[in-house]
């Protein structure tokens, strides 16, 4: 074989492994960057949350949602992006992120808005998103934004045709066949979250105060919003029986975030009080995360009625 052939055989056999890694990962999705129905071998995806700081915002400026979803896990949990899609006919994604904090879902909102052009947000938000800060989640979901089209392209291959990306491919596959169990600290809304865990009948209520700083965050993520065009669609989170609601420090914040908002002429739905969507056992998973069918309930009521308060 002369050294032509040699090469031609060689680029061709690179070509093959590449194609095949990239095809076998693309089918199993493991970290949800593509808009395909998963199968019963690809349903759950567990590598998401362990990476979705950085997951996210690369799958947001691929798909460039007009409207995205902001919040913790009760948000990714409970609200799915393809009833929201069919609700304002545009392409939805939900960006909630597993135990984010606002200095956290402010680098979210900036994200989507710069890079992926996001003109609507659906929030819901917690209490709990206020009491500390997380510069380093920060940093992981702003990477991007500073980053050059070098290192966007070197991320988004390692994501798709790297040995890592194939890997969690092959554990994506191989643990759905066996049946693995799934939580929302590993997964999201889009596998189908199923806890077999009890419903507490008197969940804590000792809350840790909320930052100072994070209201001010809060108040420049929505004039930050307000100022690129951006339509806000806020609820606080609900949680089982409203449990929260007994603290007087969560009414202090809840008072405090309406009143902000306000400031901007931006209402916001209290979903967390009303019994239409926290009174139901059925519809819970534990006392903070709510089903895919209260979260059904909160987007009708804030996209197709008025807004509450």
């Amino acid at each position: 074989m002369n050294e032509l052939n040699y090469l031609k055989v060689v680029t061709l056999f690179f070509i093959v492994v590449f194609a095949a890694v990239g095809g076998f990962v693309f089918y199993a999705n493991p970290y949800d960057l593509y808009e395909i129905e998963p199968t019963k071998y690809t349903r759950s995806k567990y590598k998401v949350a362990s990476f979705e700081r950085v997951i996210k915002p690369v799958a947001v400026s691929r798909q460039r949602p007009k409207t995205v979803i902001l919040g913790t896990s009760r948000a990714s949990v409970g609200l799915d992006p393809k009833t929201l899609a069919v609700l304002t006919r545009e392409r939805a994604y939900n960006f909630a992120i597993t135990g984010s904090y606002i200095d956290e879902i402010s680098a979210a909102l900036r994200h989507a808005v710069r890079q992926a052009g996001s003109n609507a947000v659906v929030w819901g938000i917690d209490y709990f998103s206020f009491t500390r800060l997380r510069p380093d989640g920060v940093r992981k979901i702003a990477f991007i934004d500073d980053c050059s089209i070098f290192c966007v392209a070197r991320t988004f291959a390692e994501m798709t045709v790297s040995l890592k990306a194939l890997r969690d491919a092959v554990e994506t596959v191989v643990r759905n066949a066996l049946g693995h169990s799934a939580d929302h600290t590993v997964l999201g809304h889009y596998i189908g979250y199923d806890s077999k865990g009890v419903l507490p009948n008197k969940p804590a209520v000792h809350l840790q105060p909320p930052f100072e700083t994070a209201y001010d965050i809060f108040d420049k993520m929505l004039g930050f919003g307000l100022s690129r065009g951006v339509k806000f669609h806020l609820f606080i989170s609900p949680t089982y029986r409203s449990h929260l609601r007994h603290g007087e420090k969560y009414r202090r914040w809840a008072d405090r975030v309406v009143k902000i908002a306000q400031k901007h002429n931006i209402s916001i739905m209290r979903s967390d009080l009303d019994p239409f969507f926290t009174a139901d056992k059925r519809l819970y998973f534990d006392s903070g995360h709510f089903k895919t069918k209260v979260g059904n309930r909160v987007l009708r009521n804030l996209l197709l009625k008025k807004l509450s308060r």
